[in-house]
This record gives C-alpha cells, structure tokens and sequence, in this order.
C-alpha cells in the first residue's frame, strides 16, 4: 500500500527593534511551503521530527534574507538573523511536554 502525505508549513516571524520603549522597526512575515511524502508506510516519529526540525530549517534561511533585505532599504543597515538550531528546540520541546505530562 502506497501512503501519501501532503503537508502545508507555515513559518510565521514577528521581528521588531526596539530602542528603550519604542518600536523602532517591526516586520511580520509568513512563509508557506508545502511537502509531499509517499511510501510504504510513514512513521509518526519521523514525520514529527520534519515537522519540527527539517521544515523550518528548510523555510528559515529565506525569512532570515526577507528580514536582512528589508532591514537594509529601510536605510538601517542589514539585520542578521542567527541561525537557529531546530534540533535544540525540538529537544527542548519534547523535554517540557515531558514535565507537563509529569505534573
């Protein structure tokens, strides 16, 4: 039997710079991709880990040059995102689901 998945990701990020109390500058963006994944059987641990890591690691890389590009003709100079380590926050995910289900 031939299993198939189609998956629609959105990545949304609220990004502001802010000096004391002001908003200096504040983007909102969203990002949406869509997967598909066909095989013989689809396992809920691996579906979940590209969920949670593979699709938006995949998707970051461009909302990092959106907030890069835009921040640079506004006449602020580029703003550089860090890369984001999605297996960390995965981790940490799955540790505090761990504790709430413990509480």
């Amino acid at each position: 039997m031939l299993l198939k998945i189609n998956l629609l990701f959105i990545l949304e990020v609220d990004f502001q710079i802010m000096y004391e109390d002001k908003v200096l500058i504040s983007i909102k963006t969203s990002h949406t991709a869509t997967f598909d994944k066909q095989g013989s059987s689809i396992e809920d641990k691996i579906l979940d880990n590209f969920i949670n890591i593979n699709a938006p690691a995949i998707i970051f890389p461009f909302v990092r040059e959106e907030i890069a590009s835009l921040t640079s003709k506004a006449g602020v100079g580029g703003v550089l995102i860090q890369p984001v380590n999605f297996v960390e926050l995965n981790n940490n995910r799955i540790a505090n689901l761990k504790k709430a289900s413990e509480l």
